[in-house]
């Protein structure tokens, strides 16, 4: 059901710009690496620092997070994180 479609521009007579990949609203360009940071905090509203790499997997499942973010939270290190940047600079390390 995924959005397949590969868009391809010119501009003015030229070669082809590169395409664009569309993508349906709330999934992430492939590009990415790592999930959205604002989103990322979105899904952990509400947890308690410091808090424990499993706290934040349960916390961002129970707040409805997609699998970019799911997995990345799981990829972080086995520890605890002192509050919202510390998870950030985890989750970009990767």
């Amino acid at each position: 059901m995924g959005l397949r479609n590969v868009l391809w521009f010119t501009v003015a007579g030229r070669l082809p710009i590169p395409p664009l990949r569309l993508v349906h609203e709330g999934q992430q360009a492939s590009m990415s690496t790592a999930p959205n940071p604002i989103d990322l905090q979105k899904h952990l509203s509400g947890v308690d620092y410091p808090a424990s790499k499993d706290d934040l997997v349960k916390a961002a499942r129970d707040h409805g997070a997609g699998d970019d973010i799911v997995k990345a939270l799981e990829a972080m290190p086995d520890r605890e994180y002192d509050g919202p940047n510390a998870v950030s600079q985890a989750v970009t390390k990767r």
